[in-house]
């Protein structure tokens, strides 16, 4: 009878990591994707998530420019552009600016950006895509009053 008490209190237990294994892996896949999770993830890690979030965003933005350059030609892309000033049109799209990740920065500095961003405890509950948005403004010259502003409504926003 104890060797059967032993086995039934061993398969428990074993199920009992199993489901607990389980459920912190849901946990984990269903965590938020903020200042906790950055600053809880690995700097190469978090480097690769830049890196791969900007060339993501640069894919998208030129993937708008050249759907909105096919458009403006009938449907198809032109074999030769015919102005700058239909390229630059394109380019500056409500379609294609929210993408536009693009300029000459070094991966270091979007890095440096979102580490910088979620010191502030204020921005820890943000999801790291307005990180993103912030740096990326942060490093095309957005004023610092207006970007200021902006998280304060993110943060209020929120709060709700």
């Amino acid at each position: 009878m104890t060797n059967h008490r032993i086995l039934v209190v061993l398969l428990a237990v074993t199920l009992g990591m199993g489901a607990a294994q389980g459920q912190q892996q849901q946990q984990q896949q269903t965590r938020a994707h903020d200042g906790y999770w950055w600053t809880g993830s690995s700097n190469e890690f978090r480097l690769g998530f830049v890196w791969g979030y900007v060339m993501a965003m640069v894919t998208a933005a030129d993937a708008n420019t050249f759907k909105c350059l096919a458009e403006k030609n009938g449907g198809k892309l032109p074999e030769k552009l015919s102005s700058m000033d239909v390229l630059d049109a394109c380019a500056r799209g409500p379609d294609v600016v929210p993408f536009d990740f693009g300029g000459h920065f070094r991966m270091g500095q979007w890095l440096d950006g979102v580490d910088e961003f979620y010191k502030d405890f204020r921005n820890k509950g943000l999801d790291v895509q307005l990180a993103m948005r912030y740096v990326k403004e942060q490093l095309h010259g957005k004023p610092a009053k207006e970007l200021e502003d902006e998280v304060t409504e993110w943060r209020r926003s929120a709060a709700k």
